[in-house]
C-alpha cells in the first residue's frame, strides 16, 4: 500500500496592519509649505535697431504741460533730443495717459519706450507706468 500523503507545509504568518496614526490635536500647525518657484527670467528683447517702426497716425495725452511738449512729439521719431519731448501736466495723484493711434490693427511683439537721456533727474519722473495694447 502506498504511504499516506504528507500534510501541506504551514502558511507564512500574515503581517498585522500598522497601528493607526495618533489623531492630530485641534488647531495643530500645518506643515510648512514649500516656497513658490522663482520668477521666470525676462524674455529676450532684440536690440531696438532691429525693431520695425510702425506708422503712428496720431497721438493724444490726458494733458499737455506746454505747447512745445504736445503729444505729436511722442510719435515724430526723434528720440535723442531732450528739447523735443511730450509731457503731460499731471499733478501728484493724477493718472496721466498717452494714446498712440497706429491707423489700424498690427501684430505687436515689442514696444520701445524712450525717456529723456541727458538729464538723470528727469528720468525718475517717468515713475511706474503700464503699456496696454
Amino acid at each position: 500500500t502506498p504511504p499516506p500523503p504528507s500534510p501541506p507545509p504551514p502558511s507564512p504568518p500574515v503581517p498585522s496592519p500598522p497601528p493607526p496614526s495618533p489623531p492630530s490635536p485641534p488647531n495643530a500647525p500645518s506643515p510648512p509649505m514649500s516656497p513658490p518657484p522663482p520668477p521666470s527670467p525676462a524674455p529676450w528683447m532684440p536690440p531696438v535697431s532691429a525693431l520695425v517702426e510702425l506708422p503712428a497716425v496720431a497721438a493724444k495725452m490726458s494733458s499737455t504741460w506746454k505747447t512745445a511738449t504736445r503729444a505729436e512729439n511722442c510719435i515724430d521719431g526723434v528720440v535723442d533730443d531732450d528739447s523735443n519731448l511730450c509731457h503731460t501736466k499731471a499733478a501728484e495723484g493724477d493718472d496721466p495717459w498717452l494714446e498712440v493711434d497706429l491707423g489700424g490693427p498690427h501684430r505687436i511683439a515689442y514696444v520701445s519706450l524712450h525717456n529723456r537721456n541727458k538729464r538723470e533727474r528727469f528720468a525718475a519722473q517717468l515713475g511706474d507706468y503700464e503699456i496696454w495694447l
